[in-house]
This record gives C-alpha cells, sequence and structure tokens, in this order.
C-alpha cells in the first residue's frame, strides 16, 4: 500500500491480509509508573553559628510494562485469517515475542504477584547538614543516605544463566536459576569550605560524593521470555538487569571571587568530576547464545 495524504504514513491496506498487517501494525509497547511516598525536612538554628537541616524521602512504585515486538502476529488468533494453525497453538504464537510484566500476556489484565507480577521498588532517602560560621569562615558539613531495593530476582550466572550449576539443563527454573537482587545502600559525604583573604577576595572549595539510581524500566525483565531468546535466539532486544549499581561521581571545585569595584566582581571556578558505573547496553557471552543486557 502507499502513503497516506501527508507523505508520512504507511496506509495499512487490507486488514485481513496478514502481510499488510506485518507491513503496518509491527511492534507494540505499553507501560504504567504508579508511585506514592512521602517527605519531610526539618531546619533548625542552634547557637548563633550553626544551621541545622535534616531531611527523609520515601517512595513505593508499581511497575507495569508490556512490548510485543512483533505484534501483527495476532493474526494467528483469528481462525478467518489463520485457518492452519491449530487452536492450542494460537495464543503462542500470537505472544511469544512478549517481554511483559506485571499485566498478562494480552497486555488486558493486570497481574500483581508472581515472578513476573507487577515490580514494586523501593526507594529512600536521607540527609543532614550543618553550615558553620566561624568568624569570617562558612563552613558546609553534609552527608546523604540514598536506598534502592528493587524487589525481584536476578541471574545466578550471566554465563550460564539456563543452566547455573552446569547440570546439562538448559530449561528455565525459577528456584535453580534465580536468586533475590541486592539492595543498595549509598552513603554520600560532602564538604563546602568558604573563607575571605581579604577584605575585596574570598576562596571556596567543595568536595562531594553523589548518588544516581538506575532508570527502574532498566531494572526488569520478563525471565520466561529470556529464556526463550537464549534458548533459541533470534532478533536483538536488551533486557532488564536488577543487578545494576547506582552511577556514583565524585566532585571537586575551588575557585575565588574578587571585587573590581563597588559595581562588578570577578568570580573563577575550576571544577572536576570523576564518574564511575556508568550504564550501557553490552553483549554478554553465554550459553547457549548470547543476550543483550544493560550493564555498569
Amino acid at each position: 500500500s502507499g502513503l497516506d495524504e501527508t507523505t508520512l504514513f504507511r496506509q495499512p491496506g487490507d486488514p485481513d491480509d496478514p502481510l499488510e498487517l506485518q507491513n503496518s501494525w509491527r511492534n507494540f509497547m505499553k507501560r504504567q509508573t504508579e508511585s506514592y511516598g512521602f517527605r519531610f525536612d526539618i531546619n533548625k538554628r542552634y547557637q548563633e553559628n550553626h544551621d541545622l537541616k535534616a531531611g527523609f524521602e520515601m517512595q513505593q512504585y508499581t511497575i507495569r510494562y508490556y512490548e510485543n515486538y512483533f505484534a501483527y502476529n495476532m493474526y494467528h488468533l483469528d481462525p478467518a485469517l489463520d485457518p492452519e494453525t491449530p487452536d492450542d497453538e494460537r495464543a503462542d504464537r500470537a505472544y511469544r515475542e512478549s517481554n511483559f510484566f506485571g499485566w498478562d500476556e494480552t497486555s488486558q489484565n493486570e497481574v500483581s504477584g508472581g515472578l513476573n507480577g507487577a515490580k514494586e521498588p523501593t526507594v529512600m532517602g536521607a540527609y543532614f547538614s550543618d553550615k558553620v560560621t566561624w568568624n569570617d569562615v562558612i563552613i558546609d558539613l553534609g552527608m546523604r543516605w540514598d536506598y534502592l531495593d528493587p524487589a525481584t530476582k536476578r541471574l545466578r550466572s550471566e554465563e550460564r544463566p539456563l543452566d547455573p550449576d552446569n547440570e546439562n539443563d538448559d530449561s528455565f527454573q525459577e528456584d535453580t536459576d534465580l536468586e533475590e537482587a541486592t539492595a543498595h545502600s549509598i552513603v554520600s559525604p560532602r564538604l563546602g569550605v568558604s573563607f575571605p583573604v581579604s577584605e575585596v577576595t574570598t576562596f571556596h572549595f567543595n568536595y562531594g560524593h553523589y548518588t544516581q539510581f538506575p532508570p527502574l524500566y532498566a531494572l526488569y525483565v520478563n525471565y520466561d521470555y529470556m529464556a526463550h531468546m537464549i534458548s533459541d535466539g533470534g532478533y536483538h532486544v536488551v533486557f532488564g538487569n536488577p543487578n545494576l549499581k547506582p552511577e556514583k561521581t565524585i566532585a571537586y571545585e575551588f575557585g575565588f571571587s574578587h571585587a573590581l569595584n563597588d559595581y562588578s566582581v570577578l568570580d573563577v571556578t575550576a571544577f572536576y568530576k570523576n564518574v564511575n558505573d556508568l550504564i550501557n547496553a553490552v553483549s554478554v557471552e553465554s550459553y547457549p547464545t548470547s543476550f543483550s543486557t544493560y550493564q555498569n
């Protein structure tokens, strides 16, 4: 079939022709994230030279995801379009190439429990800081705590995902192939100092550790679909990985400000950042076939 009047979109042609469906309706995806949480902060002036701040926050998520990479295979469900497929194989042919959790294979019904039920990660954070003023010197002392529990299972072995104990059994078994994923708890110290060296010049220095958790969608996968892809191979898909660690940054900053006159100030700052555990999509050499996933 040709393009529509805008010349931007393909016209599907005959909707009863499976080949036309293949050309016009290939991929179907939907996802849903719900969350609730709370946060509180406290500010307190202590004596005359301490400004204290503290806080805590928590977020509880519910994540559902569905993607059928060959959605035109839905035509197998209709005997009029596909009279040759046996009835007991229609659903498998229609939904086999689907990666989903939190919904069933049709994407219409929510699933809340089990291995492929909705994912419910917990994210928490807390901080404390003290701004100390001593004569003309200002010192900022701080500490932050971040916590992420993916609340799911992970592969015991990426090299042998379907047979981690090398027992010549390549069928997927939740009890032997998976284990509980690890929660991450990170403490990040921070320090800032500002002090004058003259009436018109002030130096400042900052040092801190910072944490960024992975995107939540990158932590999860339907392990039945993953086992199918590792066993049979085929096309390229990047699987979620609950082994992902938080990205960590160590930052340094040094500078000074100098009053040139009553109307202008020269401000110069140099900074350096060291970022570790960046997330990338990589190919993992495994048995019986390789697969792609996110890794640090």
